[in-house]
Order: C-alpha cells, then structure tokens, then sequence
C-alpha cells in the first residue's frame, strides 16, 4: 500500500485511497461497486437496474449485508463480490439472498459456480436452524446477478442446460430436468442509456461513468461533464450517496492522464455549482481541492524526501519523468528501453513540459519518440 506522506492525503477517506491504488479499471470497479454497496440505498439502487422486477417483491431499502455465519467458504473468499439479505415486502419466514458479481471478462459456467455457492449455504444455514430451531424444512431464497464490464460482447451466463453433457438433438428435451433460472444481466458498455438511468440514480450515474474509465480524454470529459451535473442534482435527504458517489468520480477523474485534470476540475466546478442543495457547493470544492493535492503530489513526492533544495529540485525532477512514463504507459503500453532513456535524459523544466504536451499530440510511441527528437535539436537540456 502507498504511504501516506501528506496531510492533504491524509484526510482522504480510506476507500478512496483503495480507489487510487487500484492498478486496472476493473479493480478499481470492484472496490467502487463494494463501497457503494455499504449503502443499502445504494445497493437497492443498483438491484433496479439489474432487475426492476425482481425489486418490486424486496424491501431494499431495509436491506444488509449478509451475515458472515451464513455465506460458505467458498463464496466468503470473493472479497469482489456484494453478498446482502433482503426481507420482501410480504411476510415471510425468510430474508432473500442476493449476490451481486462483478466480471471484466466472459466466464463460462458462471451458472455452476453459482449453483455451487448456494448449495454450500443452502447446506450451512439448514445445519444452523435445525441446531438453533430444530426445523431444516425451508432454505432461502437466492439471487445471483452479473454487472460486465469487458470490452467483448457477452450476453450473458449460459443457462445450465448448454453445458450439460447431452445428445445434441435431444438437449432441448432434457432441458425440463436439469435446473433452470434467470440471472439478471448487465453489459454495461453496451447497455442502452435507459436501462442505466431511467430513473436517475447516484448508482446509476457512478456506473455510467465506468463505462469509460479508459477511454479518450474527448469520450471521458463529455461523460464526466454529464455525470457530475447529474450528481449534482441528487436529493439532500441522499446527501451520504452522493457523497460516496462523488469521491469515486473524482478518483475516476484523478487515476487518468494527470495533463487532462486542469480540463476536468472546471468541468465538476461547473457542474457543482449547478446544484441547489444547501452546502453542497462547498462540500463538493473541498473534496476537488483535496483530490488535486493528491494530484499535485505525483510530481513532487521525491521532492518532499529531500531536504536541501538542490534534492528537491532533484526529486520533482524524478517525480515529473515518473509521471511521465506513467502516462505513455497508459497510452502505449509499456515503453521501449529508447523511450525510458530519453525520457529520463530530460532534466528541464520546460523541456518537460513539451514532452508531456507532445504524449497528447501523438497516437503512437514512434511518433512520440520522432517529435522527442526533433525538439532534443532545440534543447541543450536534453540528452546532457
């Protein structure tokens, strides 16, 4: 884990520091989905977009996280999935289990895994009532439902009776004997804009900008721009979601290219500005102003580790380049040994500053690299 090695960084709370630790898109998913779903609000929020109809039978908002005595092993050890227990809206003599999994690639025989989990603690919780009871006649009822985020169409987990072992022409007979249910879908990158949004939701706008969390810096501004005016209209009696809905926007915004932040931060004023609940204005710039600490300490880390000046000159110096090869690596993949020794070879201020100028006006590290070396003609401070 990052140390903390700032004041500014240290009041960040801590699932926001998880949030810019995440190395990919698809943890830092995980842990936004997993924060969010601390809420039950939240979570009842993102059972509507999975399965409106299923919503209608569950009081959503009375439920929680499933208790830890009911979840099997196996199930226990997928810290990147969201386990709850709701009551229904009806009497009755149980809560409903639902599982909420996220997946960033397509997984075959998602049904048998599932199958799996429920029957270890279908098994689990039939020992513990007929220990605590004595009646191990009803089990609970069990829902499991898939958020995708992968870049590869998918529609969706296979029902059981594909992946079972059978004479082709008779599969659709045999069918009727093996278990059969339906797992609520999302394919959030191809997912229209209603069945995202319709109604407006802190979740569903936290997801709409998950959708993009890699792509260009034109697709990702135009989408942060909506969310942000979007949260900003979210109800003050939802003043907590919007709050964690806010951090993780912010972070979506601050794990990018660092150069793209300036446009970004006057997007969210904008936006927040917008807003008519009372004291959001303030609490959503104080969250802008520590999030752009966090920025700003990216170029200046090895700096602070200094103390004469000549050191940190040194270290912001080293902490600029890192930067930069951060963001080729972001754009190009990771950079060729030529690439490295150039970019470590520029020492000037200025001469940095038209390097990372030059990584947004090229498609390609070979392009890249030829404007590198155009400008090194120009510059006694490169290739000392």
């Amino acid at each position: 884990m990052r140390p903390v090695s700032s004041p500014e960084e240290a009041r960040l709370p801590t699932p926001v520091v998880a949030l810019l630790e995440a190395g990919s898109a698809t943890a830092f998913v995980d842990r936004a989905i997993q924060w969010l779903c601390d809420l039950p609000l939240l979570f009842g929020q993102l059972v509507r977009i999975l399965s409106s109809g299923l919503a209608r039978y569950l009081q959503l908002t009375a439920g929680r996280r499933m208790r830890r005595e009911f979840v099997g092993e196996d199930l226990r050890k997928r810290e990147a999935d969201v386990l709850y227990e709701v009551p229904f809206r009806l009497p009755s003599p149980g809560d409903a289990g639902i599982l909420v999994e996220h997946q960033s690639t397509i997984q075959k025989g998602f049904q048998l895994r599932v199958h799996g989990y429920r029957q270890e603690s279908w098994a689990l919780e039939l020992r513990l009532r007929q220990v605590r009871t004595g009646d191990a006649r009803q089990i609970s009822f069990f829902a499991a439902m898939v958020v995708y985020t992968g870049d590869d169409p998918w529609d969706g987990p296979e029902p059981t009776s594909e992946l079972a072992a059978v004479p082709e022409q008779w599969r659709r007979r045999l069918s009727r004997y093996l278990p059969r249910e339906h797992v609520p879908f999302l394919d959030l990158k191809r997912a229209p804009r209603q069945r995202v949004l319709r109604p407006p939701s802190a979740m569903g706008w936290v997801l709409w900008l998950m959708r993009v969390l890699d792509a260009s810096v034109a697709e990702f501004a135009a989408v942060f721009r909506e969310v942000a005016w979007g949260l900003a209209q979210v109800p003050r009696r939802q003043q907590e979601e919007w709050r964690s809905a806010m951090w993780i926007v912010w972070a979506a915004a601050v794990r990018r290219d660092p150069r793209e932040y300036g446009t970004l931060e006057d997007i969210f004023h904008a936006a927040i500005d917008s807003s008519r609940v009372a004291g959001r204005k303030e609490e959503g710039r104080k969250m802008g102003r520590m999030m752009l600490d966090e920025w700003k300490m990216l170029g200046r880390q090895e700096g602070r580790q200094e103390g004469r000046q000549e050191g940190r000159q040194e270290g912001r110096q080293e902490g600029r380049q890192e930067m930069l090869l951060r963001i080729l690596t972001r754009r190009f993949g990771a950079p060729s040994a030529a690439l490295t020794e150039m970019v470590t070879a520029i020492v000037a201020p200025d001469a940095l500053d038209e390097a990372l100028d030059a990584v947004f006006a090229t498609e390609t590290e070979d392009a890249f690299l030829a404007r590198l070396r155009a400008a090194s003609d120009g510059h006694a401070a490169v290739g000392t």
